[in-house]
């Protein structure tokens, strides 16, 4: 794109595994090829750090525990402290926690007169958040130069509802950020795999899927299940698959930086979210591993996942649906797995991303020249 390097903060809350992390050190890592500064910012460092480093971008720790999901004023202080050291051009916010305390420390910052400027990119549709938090969070969104919105959905939703002028908002999907190859098969004891990689809340629906396993394994004795992922839900979910009789049918991995790898691996992969999808990376990572995709029609994954083309899309939460869609996979795997095949094929001019790192690149120099150019 156009010449001139940018020095950029990326603030989340943590490094954790999870699809927006993903995105940022991938997004981060092609502006640092394209020549410009971009460094990390975040509460915690996580599982990912190491990716982070690879990439060669630089990751600030700000503190010692992880904030999520809350306003810290301890972390906008240290972000402060951070942007009085070092100043950047940008200001790019990801998640509720980072946002609230990108925009407290610019505004912190009476000293030396906040010259940076401030995105925020909108990952969820925040179902999660109270009256309390979302009158904070339209604070931040009405203050920032600009708002990414990863889905129409939510670009729905911050016009609409959030009353953003609609120039302030700009659509751009998240994209295909790798092509994995496919990871060994499981030992060759006649199963096949069929599972769920997901950040364990209850907004991802993964009791869904549980249920939905006990009606699939009903028919197929040949089916290794798999849950990819951590959270507060793991407990209740084991419990679940025991009340369930699953205790050896489903098997919990954890969370994995493998992920991918382990996606392409699958003969079907679920996507049973409830709410609060933007369009989920792990979406495009089976689509382009040509791997069989079951998913809930919510949030931004119809944008992503044609029905009936791409893969099969159900009603959210609803159990018979799901097992109905995996057991047509399943049953017929060959015409399921050259539907993705070609899905595959059209994943990278889809949800390329370098035309996703061109889209964000263009918004910042758009807000850096808008500063520029406004009266002092």
């Amino acid at each position: 794109m156009s010449t001139g390097s940018l020095s950029v903060l990326m603030m989340l809350d943590s490094l954790d595994i999870g699809g927006a992390e993903r995105h940022v050190i991938a997004l981060s890592s092609v502006l640092v090829e394209r020549g410009h500064a971009v460094r990390i910012a975040c509460s915690v460092a996580g599982a990912l750090e190491g990716e982070a480093a690879e990439a060669r971008i630089p990751v600030c720790v700000l503190g010692d525990e992880l904030v999520k999901r809350q306003v810290s004023v301890r972390l906008a202080q240290r972000l402060r402290i951070e942007l009085d050291r070092s100043p950047v051009d940008i200001v790019h916010a990801h998640s509720y926690a980072a946002g609230t305390a990108a925009w407290s420390a610019l505004r912190m910052r009476v000293a030396a007169p906040a010259t940076s400027a401030f995105l925020v990119t909108d990952h969820s549709e925040g179902c999660w958040r109270g009256p309390a938090e979302d009158v904070v969070w339209r604070q931040v969104l009405h203050s920032a130069d600009r708002v990414i919105a990863v889905s129409g959905a939510i670009e729905a939703r911050l016009v609409d509802t959030d009353g953003l002028p609609p120039g302030r908002v700009q659509r751009v999907l998240n994209s295909l950020l790798v092509s994995p190859a496919p990871s060994s098969r499981p030992p060759s004891d006649g199963t096949t795999t069929a599972g769920v990689v997901a950040r364990l809340r209850p907004e991802k629906g993964v009791d869904v899927f549980v249920r939905a396993v006990a009606v699939v394994a009903a028919r197929r004795g040949d089916v290794r299940f798999v849950i990819v992922g951590d959270g507060p839900e793991r407990e209740a979910l084991q419990s679940l698959a025991v009340e369930l009789g699953l205790e050896d049918r489903v098997h919990f991995l954890g969370a994995r930086v493998d992920g991918p790898q382990l996606i392409a691996g699958f003969d079907v992969l679920a996507v049973p979210s409830l709410a609060n999808e933007g369009t989920p990376l792990v979406v495009l990572e089976a689509l382009a591993a040509g791997v069989p995709l079951v998913a809930s029609r919510t949030g931004g994954i119809p944008e992503q996942l044609r029905d009936g083309v791409d893969g099969v899309l159900v009603r959210p939460g609803d159990v018979g649906a799901l097992a109905g869609a995996m057991l047509a996979v399943l049953e017929d795997p060959l015409a399921a797995r050259c539907r993705a095949e070609v899905a595959a094929q059209e994943a990278q001019a889809r949800f390329s991303v370098s035309a996703m790192v061109d889209a964000v690149e263009t918004a910042y120099r758009q807000v850096v020249a808008a500063r520029s150019d406004a009266p002092s």
